[in-house]
C-alpha cells in the first residue's frame, strides 16, 4: 500500500497540472487546444470571445454565391483578408471545427507541444486573433480589429458580402477580388 499513494499522488498532480493533457495522442491523434492555452486561449478568454462574437454578428452563411456575413460592428466595412499565422498551418475543415498544425515559433510562443490541434469558434490563434466562424474551406477570424479569414494556400478566396446593420439602417458591402495575405507573429 505504500507503494501505490505515490503513484495515485503523482498522477493526481499530473491531472491538476494540465501536464496529463499536453502528452501526445495515441495513434497520432490531436493535441487538447487547452493544453496550450498561450495559443488558442484558456476558457475565460474563449468564453470572452463568445461574448464579443454574439454582440458583432447577426450570422454567417456560407452557399455556393459565397459568404454573407451580418453584423453590426462599424470596423468591419471591408471583406476580410487572407491572414497567416508563422507555425500555424491549416491541414482542412471537419465536421465544423479546423485542424491545425503547431510547430516551431507558434508551439514556442504559446508555450505548447507541436503537433495537431483542432480549433472550433470562439478560440484565439495568437493573442490577436479570435474565431468567428467555420467555413467550407476555412476560417473567418477577427484580426486587430479587422475581419479576417485563415485557409490553405491553395484555397482560393471566396466571394464576401458583408452587410452592416444599424438601427434603422442595413448597408452592403462586397467582392470577390483576392487580397495579399500578411503574416502576424
Amino acid at each position: 500500500m505504500k507503494h501505490f499513494i505515490p503513484s495515485i499522488i503523482a498522477v493526481a498532480s499530473l491531472l491538476l497540472s494540465g501536464a496529463a493533457l499536453a502528452a501526445p495522442p495515441a495513434g497520432g491523434g490531436s493535441l487538447a487546444t487547452q493544453s496550450c492555452p498561450g495559443l488558442f486561449g484558456d476558457q475565460a478568454l474563449q468564453q470572452r470571445n463568445a461574448a464579443r462574437r454574439q454582440h458583432n454578428i447577426d450570422w454567417v452563411e456560407e452557399d455556393e454565391s459565397g459568404v454573407t456575413i451580418a453584423h453590426t460592428r462599424t470596423g468591419w466595412g471591408d471583406e476580410p483578408f487572407r491572414l497567416s499565422i508563422r507555425g500555424l498551418r491549416l491541414l482542412g475543415v471537419q465536421g465544423g471545427s479546423a485542424v491545425f498544425q503547431v510547430s516551431g515559433e507558434a508551439a514556442s510562443a504559446g508555450h505548447c507541444r507541436p503537433g495537431r490541434y483542432v480549433v472550433g469558434v470562439d478560440s484565439s490563434l495568437s493573442r490577436h486573433t479570435r474565431v468567428l466562424a467555420v467555413l467550407s474551406r476555412g476560417l473567418l477570424v477577427e484580426h486587430r480589429g479587422k475581419l479576417a479569414y485563415v485557409a490553405p494556400p491553395s484555397a482560393a478566396a471566396p466571394v464576401w458580402l458583408l452587410a452592416w446593420r444599424m438601427e434603422g439602417e442595413i448597408a452592403s458591402n462586397g467582392s470577390s477580388s483576392p487580397t495579399s495575405s500578411p503574416v502576424i507573429y
